[in-house]
């Protein structure tokens, strides 16, 4: 069996994507830059990112880069203060002497800035600023209140709303002159790019699993990037579904019109680059490599047949490009292995209908747990002495996600 999981390894021809979004992070006249990995579930847009990372580790000394994992802080700290703390601390953890105490100071006006949306969320937002603040809920039962449609639900979210505010500033930051946010937001842009101009190297934010949040997390997520927006030498890569995006917009704004919903992300993201839904030749060469994994193949010899698939794959374009179960056997040396030789014949019969069927249209992940499905029957069968063999069962898995059961 397979682990669902992201990968940096790359086996379907990603790389070409990953090169493209690191050329552009490394071409100083296109920063700052935000940039958007878009796809479907399951399509591969983590391992996308992974592979972006791969490509620019290569210059370790040019850039410092962030990972922010947007569900991890799902419901446990405020989406957009837990982006600028991920930030700060990673400038803190790579400044030099000489710049460490900036950094810290960077540090101190994200919880500065928490503190005081605390205090000012409905203003700032009413001013269109980030708002770093628990608040939220408090603020519509007031308006609830005032409209006359309050009932004892706002009034218990008006009560927890001033605990919770309370319990969330102790020891939050220390005494401090008094500054209102749009002076705090100006004060944290102007230190963090002296912090950056004085590490010298670009800072790259990797942001995934935005889709999984719910819609007030995204959008809040996306809100505090605005912050880093056209500051210099900066570039955010955003990996999401573009229509969850959508979805959070129409659930967090109330009532927006069609355009707002249809031009909040494009307005944020520079640069879009989806992710190829992969076909015929893409899913086999995905599925090839998986069954000559699982067979427990030298890593040296997997990975020699890896280069050569991919090669294939960027040259599908000519009519001589190609390659077959024979090709494969005969790059691992295992031409007498029928019982791999069974399984990729099994694998090359699927892949049209794995690429074109409506319920997988070539998405990896799909693939991978309908794999996985064949792998658990097959050994159950074994277990029940059943004569059957893997591609029966493969089959029958397929029937049963291509079948359209609401039509029958």
């Amino acid at each position: 069996m397979w682990a669902d999981t992201e990968t940096d390894i790359d086996f379907l021809n990603y790389s070409e994507v990953a090169e493209l979004v690191a050329e552009m992070i490394e071409r100083q006249d296109l920063l700052p830059l935000s940039l958007g990995i878009f796809g479907t579930w399951g399509t591969g847009k983590s391992t996308t990112l992974k592979l972006v990372k791969s490509e620019l580790a290569r210059k370790p000394d040019a850039y410092l880069i962030i990972d922010f994992d947007a569900w991890l802080y799902q419901d446990f700290d405020d989406a957009r203060a837990a982006l600028m703390s991920v930030i700060a601390k990673a400038l803190i953890d790579a400044s030099p002497p000489g710049l460490l105490e900036k950094a810290k100071g960077l540090y101190k006006r994200v919880n500065k800035l928490r503190f005081l949306g605390l205090a000012a969320e409905g203003g700032a937002a009413a001013m269109g600023l980030p708002t770093f603040g628990f608040l939220a809920r408090g603020i519509e039962a007031v308006a609830d209140t005032i409209a006359g449609a309050g009932d004892e639900d706002d009034v218990k979210a008006l009560t927890d709303a001033g605990n919770e505010a309370r319990e969330k500033s102790k020891d939050l930051i220390e005494k401090a002159e008094k500054r209102s946010p749009p002076e705090e937001i100006t004060g944290f842009r102007r230190e963090f790019d002296e912090v950056l101009r004085g590490l010298d190297k670009t800072l790259i934010v990797f942001i995934d699993n935005l889709d999984r949040c719910l819609p007030r997390n995204a959008i809040h997520t996306l809100e505090a990037i605005r912050l880093f927006l056209f500051m210099p030498k900066t570039a955010f890569v955003i990996a999401a579904d573009e229509d969850m995006i959508r979805h959070a917009v129409s659930q967090h704004f109330r009532n927006p019109s069609e355009r707002l919903i249809a031009d909040y992300l494009d307005k944020l993201i520079q640069v879009p680059v989806r992710v190829p839904r992969a076909g015929v030749q893409e899913v086999r060469a995905y599925t090839f490599l998986l069954f000559v994994t699982a067979a427990g193949t030298e890593k040296e010899k997997v990975e020699t047949l890896r280069a050569f698939l991919l090669e294939q794959l960027q040259l599908s374009w000519k009519p001589d490009s190609g390659f077959t179960v024979d090709d494969v056997l005969k790059i691992l040396g295992k031409a007498a292995d029928n019982s791999l030789r069974s399984s990729l014949e099994m694998a090359d019969r699927m892949a049209p209908l794995l690429a074109l069927s409506a319920r997988v249209q070539g998405n990896p992940r799909i693939i991978k747990r309908m794999l996985n499905v064949v792998q658990m029957r097959a050994s159950i069968a074994r277990k029940r002495r059943m004569p059957l063999d893997e591609a029966i069962i493969a089959k029958l898995a397929l029937f049963e996600r291509c079948t359209d059961t609401a039509a029958t």
